[in-house]
């Protein structure tokens, strides 16, 4: 499979559920570069909930796949063996949003 950044794919997950932290299997968004995402085994994503429980942080960014949410503070480093389908692509307006997600997650403004 060729992925790009701002796909939305599902992968094979621990089945692990830690309080705060995403397992299970998923619908995650690709958040590494192009160039990389095709050099490398390896993905940058962030998970997708549909629980719209903390709104109010900077970190969180509302899309409409499945009235989904984005945790952009939940980065994860996967296989792309892992990757059991790519499902859709994040809408072009919702692109920017975790851009400024992301830079808030890492403190990067």
């Amino acid at each position: 499979m060729i992925f790009r950044k701002y796909d939305i794919i599902y992968i094979k997950g621990n089945n692990k559920y830690e309080k705060n932290i995403q397992g299970l299997n998923r619908p995650f968004v690709v958040i590494s570069n192009d160039i990389g995402n095709f050099y490398s085994n390896i993905l940058l994503v962030c998970p997708l909930t549909t629980r719209h429980k903390k709104e109010y942080l900077p970190t969180h960014v509302d899309i409409r796949y499945n009235n989904s949410v984005v945790l952009c503070e939940q980065i994860f480093t996967i296989n792309q063996s892992n990757c059991l389908y790519i499902t859709s692509i994040v809408k072009a307006e919702e692109k920017n949003k975790i851009n400024d997600a992301l830079k808030a997650s890492l403190d990067l403004y």
